[in-house]
């Protein structure tokens, strides 16, 4: 029976649900980054040990909830938006009413359950494709992933969804999650109303979230289902929402990260593919005036070894530094993770199940959680992927 202290809330694995859920209980657990492990007593000291990723905090990235009230308050709603109405209509049809993971969004003991049946000590709850409802839609979903965090300590990090282009009232947003509700990340979409995380009308929000100091976790959109080539052959759900994810990487690394030093960024689906993609968009990538870098020294397409000798590879894995990448999307496929960790930094990767669309059977999630533990790296470097990451970029 182990434990991990966090600030405010604790995470262990080894009691009964019962305890697990009310807190009657705790032992000790150490917490390992990667690192080191941390352990952390009542008197809140901590201690460096070592651990391997068999005892390491298992942290799920990419995990939805979506609390009842909120659902009700969709409903209700009466929407100007074209987003909104068909958020509504999709929740109001009988197929969507009827799918088993509609109902485990709402339910937080299944999915306390479900995460104690794979062996997971926290999950990132998080809806951004509801962010399209507007900020008041998004008030109540944030009062409900804080208040689950609350109830189930150490079990949930809360990432707030709050919509970018609503002005005023998504700033105060911002500053209420963080400042109120203790929120240390915000979630949002890969664009709104077709409106690109670079575009002008975003830096207030991001000059906000630099202020607060607090992570984006990145989501494609979940409800356009007109997005690059439509329904055909479910294209809208594989390559078409994966280019998606791609294409705002590569929006953020030009557009956003070099006017925000401060800003960090998670992104889904391991980057829409940039495993694959990364060599092409370093052979392409233009570094901003701002990076020092003559112009002359550029030129585009380079190989990899211009890329390196001009400078431009230094400014690039800078920047890269600064994003973080979930292992979801792939249903589990261990030759995905192992040609991520040929590109990737182990230190940028973090394990996700986009639950309860992508892993809903525990089974399968053990497994994956038992491929990572079973790969070829250093043990440090499972530790990070499986949850070290995420704890050190939140704070936790």
């Amino acid at each position: 029976m182990r434990k991990v202290k966090c600030q405010d809330c604790v995470a262990w694995r080894g009691f009964t649900a019962h305890q697990q859920r009310r807190g009657e209980s705790i032992m000790n657990k150490p917490q390992n980054t990667g690192n080191e492990t941390i352990a952390t007593s009542g008197s809140g000291r901590r201690s460096t040990g070592n651990q391997g990723s068999d005892s390491c905090v298992v942290v799920d990235a990419q995990f939805h909830y979506v609390p009842a009230e909120v659902f009700r308050k969709v409903d209700e709603t009466v929407f100007e938006s074209k987003e909104g109405r068909a958020l509504q209509e999709k929740n109001r049809a009988p197929e969507t009413q009827a799918k088993p993971a509609t109902k485990r969004l709402q339910h937080i003991e299944q999915s306390l359950q479900h995460m104690d049946d794979c062996g997971v000590d926290m999950a990132m709850i998080m809806m951004p494709g509801w962010t399209v409802a507007g900020v008041e839609v998004c008030r109540i979903l944030n009062n409900g992933l804080a208040k689950a965090a609350k109830e189930y300590p150490g079990r949930f990090l809360p990432m707030a969804a709050v919509p970018f282009l609503e002005g005023q009232r998504s700033l105060d947003e911002l500053e209420r999650i963080k400042n109120e509700l203790g929120l240390r990340g915000v979630s949002i979409m890969t664009n709104q109303r077709g409106i690109r995380l670079d575009d002008e009308q975003l830096k207030p929000f991001f000059q906000k979230v630099s202020q607060l100091d607090i992570p984006v976790v990145i989501h494609p959109p979940t409800q356009d289902k007109g997005l690059w080539g439509g329904t055909k052959y479910d294209m809208d759900s594989t390559v078409s929402r994966e280019y998606d994810v791609a294409k705002c990487f590569v929006e953020v690394m030009c557009g956003v990260l070099p006017e925000f030093p401060d800003l960090k960024f998670v992104f889904p689906h391991y980057g829409g593919g940039v495993p694959s993609l990364l060599g092409r968009i370093m052979c392409w990538y233009t570094p901003p005036e701002r990076s020092g870098i003559a112009k002359g020294k550029v030129k585009i397409p380079m190989t990899h070894r211009e890329f390196e000798e001009s400078g431009v590879k230094s400014y690039f894995d800078r920047l890269m530094d600064r994003c973080y990448f979930d292992l979801a999307g792939t249903g589990g496929w261990m030759p995905e993770v192992k040609h991520a960790c040929s590109v990737i930094k182990p230190g940028r990767m973090a394990f996700a199940s986009d639950y309860p669309h992508e892993m809903r059977q525990p089974e399968d999630c053990k497994a994956y959680i038992d491929g990572i533990k079973g790969l070829n790296i250093p043990e440090e470097d499972k530790i990070k992927i499986l949850g070290g990451n995420m704890l050190s970029l939140f704070g936790v």
